[in-house]
């Protein structure tokens, strides 16, 4: 080989490493991505989780709230009915 092959030798595999690495580079960009994007999902996810438990939360408290008052009508009313029996 001459020297101008040894050269465009030299290039060619630099190059082609240049391609490899390339291609390396590019799949894990595309591998960061999606795990980026499923990150993403996942977070969204669980913030409509905690929004609905909240949700959920705030119901179970205004049914208990609602029942308590109930429960307290129920025995007032029983207070009135045990006091005009007694009169």
């Amino acid at each position: 080989m001459n020297g101008d092959e040894i050269l465009w030798r030299r290039v060619f595999l630099a190059l082609e490493t240049l391609i490899k690495e390339n291609k390396e580079l590019k799949d894990a960009l595309d591998r960061s991505e999606q795990a980026l994007t499923e990150y993403k999902d996942m977070d969204r996810s669980i913030r409509e989780t905690m929004v609905n438990a909240v949700a959920i939360g705030e119901d179970y408290k205004n049914n208990a709230k609602k029942e308590a008052e109930l429960i307290l009508q129920g025995a007032r009313l029983k207070a009135k009915q045990v006091d005009k029996e007694s009169e």
